[in-house]
């Protein structure tokens, strides 16, 4: 989408469907990394998340909030009493482990391993003076994805519909030929093509040799003496292996050498005289502009290779840096400079798509893409580019910047193709449209779905395999705070624009008693304060009362603290509190008692709002602001927005938290309105009004409460 084919509002609607699609798109890996996918699969009718803990051996708590984030993405059935849930025949194929269409599955697992693994080292090789790549040991796990998503193709493809495309070389496979696959990686092409030839010979060589120990011991196993695996560096072969191979087969391999032209000799060198090269890898155009219509993908390649490929090429001295993006004419221009003849090129045969297929690509691919929104957030090239008057070339945001214009353009390549950053008709500039500034930047006034792409990013890096591990019913109960670093600075960009201009101007302002008390001078607790966004807005707004943030971690208000100082604020302090145990000589201090996302994640909820109810003074309010969401799934499932990204930010961060205290009580971000009303009437309070909160778009609820 081109900046004349958009308003501010259609791009606003597109960024939230993105980064909506990459938290369920971080959902679907948890739910095929714990094998529920499978489990629903197994079961011949409906279950209760109880019924499927029970199944599965997991905890059930967990499974639930999974469920909810499937349910409300499309992804999982739930039946009219909201209780079972059921997975139809026509999407088993495309969600469970060894399903003949689950490749964008496996991608899902594929960017919430890529992120957990690389996201901020990544970040570290955009400046200049940073890293200049990453190494392999830096993505465990990564190899078992990639294998796992290239195996439908090779049990089903590779042999009946590739191969049987080239006839020539089919027949030489039939009638007995030395055959080198090169990359193997897991071993599946090579012992795809050694079970369906038996008279040619096959060897597969990888650079580590762990990738292929279980396909050499499935080779054993099966009596396949046509197959072998070597351990080698492909710009290193035998010398003795000159001349020794008809066939060279390279399957999604050439991208990611470092030194392609050097490996590609060295296969010249050990092809035999009228030996043929065949090389499968990723779809597309080597000029971002080529890629930006009707190339299908490309936003998940460019990102794909922002984190992995291009790193790890770049990471070896003289690494060519090609990326999954390197496309066909980049292609074309190696195999000739190395010597070779492009005999053939078109598309691998594979799967069409069918609609569940087409939706589940979508959801991934935007996966994909909000991960690199983050990225461009995070090294801050959207303010680069929204100071830039005119479009900019790479190297020109790489001068501006001091950023590597490498990394840079591999970006561009994800947020061109994405339709978030606008490309000239040069296919060399670059810039970002005035209306989606505001969404982008880091002190945009619409910048939220770009803070929780942030977010995503951050809880997927820091706590996607924890919770994983939490799953089953032998497993930790929870994470902990120091678990996620940097989660709570994310937080607070995310809110800063909703507290500096509808806090006070459209949310107090439509609450006419309080805002009254306020302008008077009353005293104000504002609990769970954070970085203490909200505290000073109100501090500023109203100098006639008195302000107190409360947090249970210093470091999260210092710099507020040091903001209120600096600006002359006596009406507002901090502390450093556990809200359960608030000091006996607060006790009737506060007229209103402010709470902004903070009790879906406390423990122990009921306690805390006993203590609350002690430190309200006699008429005092309770204001709590909180997620729009209802408490059972079923309700969540339409007219919703954003049910799914809270069931998936949840399943990350805000359920574990709680459930890892013990007694816990695990409410999760969508714990909905009428469980929070039954915890508010619990503790003592009467709700007096509740409605959708202002300025939030219908994303939060307010619930005014007096004590009963």
């Amino acid at each position: 989408m081109n900046s004349q084919e958009d308003s501010s509002e259609d791009f606003g609607s597109k960024l939230g469907s993105v980064v909506t699609n990459g938290f369920t798109c971080i959902s679907i890996a948890m739910g095929a990394e714990v094998g529920l996918f499978d489990v629903l699969a197994d079961c011949k009718e409906p279950k209760t998340s109880q019924e499927l803990a029970q199944i599965s051996g997991m905890k059930e708590r967990y499974i639930r909030e999974w469920l909810g984030a499937m349910v409300t993405a499309g992804i999982v059935d739930i039946d009219s009493s909201g209780e079972r849930f059921s997975l139809p025949a026509h999407r088993i194929p495309y969600l469970t482990k060894n399903g003949s269409k689950n490749v964008m599955t496996c991608m899902s697992r594929f960017i919430a391993n890529l992120t957990t693994n690389a996201f901020y080292k990544v970040k570290d090789c955009f400046p200049e003076d940073g890293p200049s790549g990453t190494a392999y040991a830096d993505y465990p796990g990564k190899f078992e994805i990639t294998a796992d998503s290239g195996a439908p193709w090779a049990r089903e493809h590779l042999v009946d519909s590739f191969i049987s495309s080239y006839p020539v070389l089919k027949t030489q496979l039939e009638n007995g030929i030395s055959v080198l696959d090169v990359g193997c990686g897991m071993g599946l092409t090579t012992l795809a093509m050694a079970r369906a030839f038996p008279k040619s010979k096959f060897c597969g060589v990888d650079f580590l040799e762990i990738n292929f120990l279980k396909a050499k011991q499935e080779a054993e196993s099966e009596g396949l003496v046509n197959c072998e695996f070597f351990a080698q560096d492909v710009e290193k072969l035998p010398e003795e292996w000159t001349g020794r191979f008809e066939f060279v087969f390279m399957h999604y391999v050439l991208h990611d050498l470092a030194h392609p032209i050097e490996c590609l000799k060295v296969l010249r060198r050990v092809l035999a005289s009228g030996g043929r090269l065949t090389v499968v890898d990723c779809n597309g155009h080597s000029a971002i502009k080529d890629n930006k219509h009707g190339m299908p993908g490309s936003e998940m390649n460019y990102t794909a290779s922002l984190l992995a490929c291009l790193p790890l090429s770049l990471g070896v001295e003289g690494g060519a840096g090609l990326g999954a993006a390197c496309g066909k004419e980049k292609f074309i221009e190696l195999f000739n400079t190395a010597g070779y003849e492009v005999e053939e090129f078109d598309v691998a045969p594979e799967d069409s798509s069918e609609d569940f297929g087409t939706k589940l690509g979508s959801i991934v691919t935007n996966g994909f893409t909000c991960i690199s929104i983050a990225m461009g957030a995070e090294v801050g090239l959207f303010d680069v580019l929204a100071d830039c008057k005119e479009p900019k070339t790479s190297q020109e945001l790489a001068q501006i910047s001091g950023m590597k214009e490498r990394y840079i353009r591999e970006w561009l390549g994800a947020m061109v193709t994405a339709g978030i950053v606008d490309i000239d008709s040069s296919g060399e500039r670059f810039s970002l449209p005035a209306h989606r500034i505001p969404y982008l930047t880091k002190n945009g006034s619409k910048n939220v779905m770009t803070c929780m792409s942030r977010f995503i990013a951050n809880v997927t890096t820091n706590a996607f395999y924890k919770v994983k591990d939490c799953f089953p019913e032998d497993g930790p109960s929870g994470t902990s705070y120091a678990d996620y670093p940097g989660k709570f600075e994310i937080l607070a960009d995310a809110g800063a624009p909703w507290a500096r201009e509808h806090l006070v101007g459209s949310f107090i302002s439509s609450y006419p008693v309080l805002k009254t008390q306020l302008e008077n001078g009353i005293c104000v607790l504002d609990v769970g304060c954070g970085m203490g966004v909200t505290t000073l807005a109100m501090a500023r707004a109203f100098p006639k009362s008195k302000f107190c943030g409360v947090d249970f971690l210093e470091i999260n208000f210092l710099k507020a603290k040091q903001e209120a100082e600096s600006e002359g604020l006596v009406n507002c302090e901090f502390f450093a509190q556990d809200v359960e145990k608030l000091p006996e000589q607060w006790t009737g201090r506060f007229d209103f008692v402010f709470m902004h996302n903070v009790l879906h994640d406390l423990a122990h909820p009921i306690k805390c709002l006993k203590v609350l109810r002690r430190v309200l003074a006699r008429g005092g309010r309770l204001t709590v602001v909180e997620c729009n969401s209802h408490s059972a799934i079923k309700d969540n499932l339409h007219g919703m927005p954003r049910s799914e990204m809270r069931y998936g930010g949840s399943l990350l961060s805000c359920l574990p938290l709680s459930l890892g205290v013990e007694g816990g009580a695990g409410l999760g971000t969508a714990c909905g309105k009428e469980k929070f009303i039954d915890l508010l009437n619990t503790a003592g309070f009467e709700v007096e009004e509740s409605d959708i909160t202002p300025g939030t778009n219908s994303a939060s609820l307010y619930f005014h409460c007096i004590l009963k």
